[in-house]
């Protein structure tokens, strides 16, 4: 942005949180607009900081979301092995009890 296009206010924003108009920037000597310089482009490194960490933050969420899914999908098929298998191991008894039964009526037959 040009001076030119300063035509309203210039927001600085600082640890202080100040504004500053155009007129009052127009004031300012070089030493001082160096130092405003200065402590906006500090300012613009600490938010660019705050951004990527925040930009990390996100993206480990995203993964995490991701993996939850994944887990939640493996869920699933797990149990429904563990259905079959219980399904199986349930089959496996009732065949053993049947097989009970008919040996003890063979074994009652037999007396």
């Amino acid at each position: 942005m040009t001076q030119i296009g300063l035509t309203v206010r210039l927001y600085c924003m600082s640890e202080q949180g100040w504004i500053m108009d155009a007129n009052k920037l127009k004031k300012l000597n070089r030493t001082e607009l160096l130092e405003l310089l200065l402590e906006v482009t500090k300012e613009n490194e600490r938010l660019k900081k705050r951004i990527k960490v925040y930009e990390e933050v996100v993206q480990d969420k995203e993964i995490a979301i991701k993996e939850s899914g994944s887990l939640a999908e493996a869920a699933v098929k797990i149990s429904g092995v563990l259905e079959a298998a219980q399904e199986a191991a349930d089959l496996y008894l009732e065949n053993i009890r049947r097989m009970e039964r008919e040996l003890a009526e063979l074994q009652n037959d037999e007396m």
